[in-house]
């Protein structure tokens, strides 16, 4: 099926850039991990904005180079990303509150809200609705998957005595370039409805 999601190739995709790029993904992945913490998540929604369009980016073969700024790409749109930001984690908690199940739901149909808000410019809202029609309309079940494994990827690096926590970093990058490709192949291969 075009733009169906093919896990075989998140893997192979994530693999080749991780590869390449790795270095540079564990610098901002760590950078990425502070200044969140360090905000106390204020400034999380235009960073993972910037994070996961470098992701794209590499992914798609359009840049070479990573670089720290890639992170700040989307401090114009500051105050939209962060209210995106925590309007996703409102409805994932909400839903979490409401027996567990509903949370898991609500956090994979929400899975790429912030690729589409980078990717193509989309308002929180907008981000939200586009979001939750691809894993609508692609699948829920394989999108889920992807999560799946990305948790479990992370959970057997965190499992490392000592090391675990500080592997994770070096991990993480990886995991989310899984998700970064499944995004692109359900939109960029997907049959044009996402393609503003």
């Amino acid at each position: 099926m075009e733009g169906s999601l093919n896990i075989e190739r998140c893997f192979k995709d994530a693999l080749e850039v991780y590869k390449q790029h790795w270095q540079m993904l564990v610098v901002l992945n760590i950078i990425l991990g502070l200044l969140i913490f360090a905000t106390l998540g204020i400034m999380a929604g235009p960073l993972i904005a910037g994070y996961n369009f470098v992701l794209i980016e590499l992914l798609r073969k359009k840049k070479e180079r990573v670089e720290i700024s890639d992170l700040f790409k989307f401090f114009d749109r500051f105050w939209l990303l962060a209210g995106l930001f925590f309007l996703q984690l409102i409805i994932i908690l909400g839903g979490t509150i409401l027996l567990i199940i509903p949370g898991i739901i609500f956090s994979i149909m929400l899975l790429y809200v912030f690729y589409l808000a980078a990717d193509k410019s989309l308002s929180p809202q907008e981000a939200i609705k586009r979001s939750w029609k691809i894993v609508s309309d692609k699948g829920f079940w394989p999108n889920f998957a992807i999560v799946v494994l990305s948790v479990i990827i992370m959970m057997f690096v965190q499992m490392v005595p000592f090391l675990g926590y500080v592997l994770g970093f070096f991990v993480s990058p990886f995991t989310v370039l899984l998700i970064a490709s499944a995004y692109i192949q359900q939109v960029d291969e997907g049959q044009g409805e996402l393609n503003l």
